[in-house]
């Protein structure tokens, strides 16, 4: 889910099934209700598992990126690695044929560095039908007709890359921050980490959320606040969170006001709404069987809790 600047539509592009069997749905978000879009023929669908979207402000344009999609094998559907990359006119997508392009992968990060001038897409996991998926630490920015792998002299550890963590341009101190979750095999993690352009810092936060995965972020200028929701942790069976955490820059605070203005969720989509000044977080899933369909709106008052 991003806001598209350029046509001033909040988008979601839905995947109401599960894994790469099933096929993706255009949404608009008017402030108080889904809409479905029709996009004409040559939709990225279906999309399956690995969508990266983010508003690219220097070349105006909703851009998602398409790690992964589906293959039928001896009559069984199976995830293979998809590399391509869409835009977004408002009612239509658009693929492109850039001239270069970041391998496949599912679950990167991508959002808009304002501070760098940067659309930056990093992180992931290569698409494999096996066991082990190898997590990937690359990062990419998109000059509009080519992506650009970036050398950073630092990033997040190679064997533990992450496919359930958050990204988010935090408007208030100028910083693109990354919140690391988690990789496989119940590897949690909890570090922060922002990009200056160049390379990737990990952060010493006094305080910060606790080990987890399938955080949800986003900045409300409503607030000035960077805001991260939720997640998911422990071993076996899943516990999930409904905290709500603030970052200052350099340590995170949690608002406890919200703590229990939600029910508990991971991996929910967030993303603020300029059109109807509403910080927007829709879906998600804890644990019951059935993804979560209820949307929420962020109401709060800056430095609570």
């Amino acid at each position: 889910m991003a806001y598209d600047e350029g046509t001033r539509q909040l988008i979601l592009e839905s995947n109401p099934g599960a894994g790469c069997g099933s096929l993706a749905t255009t949404w608009s978000w008017n402030g108080t209700t889904w809409v479905k879009l029709i996009p004409p023929t040559g939709s990225p669908t279906p999309v399956g598992l690995g969508i990266s979207m983010a508003y690219d402000k220097r070349t105006r344009q909703l851009v998602l990126f398409m790690g992964a999609g589906r293959e039928t094998k001896g009559g069984v559907l199976t995830c293979v690695s998809r590399s391509t990359t869409w835009t977004w006119s408002g009612t239509a997508w658009t693929k492109l044929t850039p001239k270069a392009s970041p391998p496949g992968r599912m679950d990167g990060h991508m959002a808009y560095d304002a501070a760098t001038g940067q659309l930056v897409l990093f992180g992931g996991t290569v698409v494999s039908t096996g066991p082990s998926r190898h997590g990937l630490t690359t990062t990419w920015s998109w000059n509009g007709t080519a992506w650009t792998k970036l050398s950073s002299k630092s990033s997040p550890p190679r064997n533990t890359a992450s496919t359930r963590s958050s990204m988010a341009y935090d408007t208030a101190t100028r910083q693109l921050v990354l919140f690391w979750g988690h990789w496989s095999d119940y590897i949690f993690y909890n570090t922060t980490w922002t990009w200056n352009g160049t390379t990737w810092t990990k952060r010493t936060p006094k305080t910060s959320p606790t080990t987890r995965s399938g955080t949800s972020m986003a900045y409300d200028p409503a607030i000035r606040q960077l805001i991260l929701f939720g997640g998911s942790r422990t071993r076996g069976t899943p516990h999930f969170l409904s905290t709500t955490w603030a970052w200052t820059g350099t340590t995170w605070t949690k608002v406890s006001s919200l703590r229990n203005a939600t029910v508990a969720r991971a991996s929910a989509q967030m993303a603020y709404d300029t059109a109807t000044r509403q910080l927007i977080r829709f879906g998600g899933g804890n644990g019951a069987g059935n993804p979560l369909r209820t949307t929420w709106v962020l109401v709060a008052t800056k430095g609570a809790g």
